[in-house]
């Protein structure tokens, strides 16, 4: 692998069990050109480090005897003792990130986002690595950015998050993969649209979708906005009666749901 290639990432999580097939590591990916207004992870969506800052715990220890009286909360040149300012994104050497990644002691690793497809020429010069000591490979994506034609012969499962939350967010994704794994956040705003259900449906059947995973939308991404100081969109949570309402509906067009908590 070039040395000179890197990827810039938030998180390495290991034991997570809904990104693929078993037990894997999973790699939250830094940048997404879409901007989804129930997103739990802002920190992925700028292609640039970032900051956390914690004005109350700022506040607390603001010039004690360690603190350095910064001007400047986003100024990272120096770091908070107090832990009121922390930095979000890394850059990874491929080699580097590669280690992480074995080290987690998964031969499964999932590469997320953020949307991971944008730094695809780093990522597939890793995945072709990886694939040489036999790892399951799965990439989640919006497929807002297309894939390279070479990730086709080394990815062996894809999971696509459909932006077909209209009129709250509508995204087509730019091409259509067959055997993917699709999924869908859901809201209880949406079921207000008496025509959603119907629309919904005709775009899945134009995609091929014969099969979905529902995800409840839901808060904890709330304190992260305010930690970047972004503003928070609020949607409601879906009822177990809402949650059946959709899936009824789309089993009876055909289309196989599995629900999945967070």
């Amino acid at each position: 692998m070039s040395a000179e290639r890197q990827l810039l990432v938030t998180a390495v999580q290991r034991m997570t069990l809904d990104d693929g097939s078993g037990l894997r590591t999973t790699v939250f990916f830094k940048g997404c050109p879409l901007k989804c207004p129930w997103c739990c992870n802002p920190e992925t969506q700028s292609s640039k480090p970032e900051t956390f800052y914690n004005e109350e715990r700022c506040a607390v220890f603001k010039g004690s005897k360690y603190c350095g009286s910064c001007n400047d909360v986003f100024n990272l040149e120096n770091t908070c003792p107090f832990g009121a300012r922390e930095s979000v994104g890394e850059w990874f050497a491929l080699d580097q990130l590669k280690a992480k990644i074995e080290a987690s002691g998964y031969r499964r690793v999932t590469f997320s986002g953020g949307e991971p497809l944008l730094q695809g020429e780093s990522l597939c010069a890793l995945i072709r690595s990886l694939k040489e000591e036999e790892y399951n490979i799965a990439v989640e994506t919006a497929l807002s950015v297309p894939p390279l034609a070479e990730m086709f012969q080394w990815v062996d499962e894809w999971i696509v998050d459909l932006k077909f939350q209209s009129p709250y967010y509508t995204f087509f994704p730019t091409i259509k993969l067959s055997n993917a794994t699709y999924r869908l956040v859901v809201f209880a705003e949406l079921l207000d649209n008496i025509d959603w259900l119907s629309w919904l449906v005709e775009q899945l059947k134009n995609y091929s979708v014969n099969s979905i995973e529902l995800l409840s939308y839901h808060t904890l991404g709330h304190a992260k906005y305010q930690r970047l100081k972004r503003c928070f969109s609020t949607f409601t949570t879906p009822t177990a009666e809402d949650i059946s309402r959709i899936s009824s509906a789309l089993v009876e067009a055909g289309i196989k749901t599995r629900y999945l908590h967070i």
